[in-house]
């Protein structure tokens, strides 16, 4: 009868250990998910972040060459004299 208890015991002790193993397994992948889950928002934040940058910079560079166009038109029209009825009368 004891070598039965014994044996028993032992079977409780390993179902035991078996049962904590997978409890703490579960945590343990629950843990990882969480982390998993909060680096592709910061990563997806960052995309999303340096998309918007670029947006913005080629749109500063659109209007830099805007505005460089204007200028040299300027420069153009300042170098000739124009009449009332918008002919150029004289050129530098």
């Amino acid at each position: 009868m004891q070598r039965t208890a014994l044996a028993h015991k032992r079977f409780v002790v390993a179902a035991g250990a078996v049962v904590v193993s997978f409890t703490l397994a579960l945590l343990l992948l629950g843990i990882y998910h969480r982390l998993l889950n909060r680096e592709l928002r910061v990563r997806e934040a960052a995309e999303r972040s340096a998309r918007e940058a670029y947006v913005r910079e080629v749109a500063l560079r659109q209007d830099e060459q805007r505005f460089r166009l204007f200028i040299q038109a300027v420069k153009i029209t300042r170098s000739s004299r124009w009449t009332v009825r918008g002919q150029v009368s004289s050129w530098k």
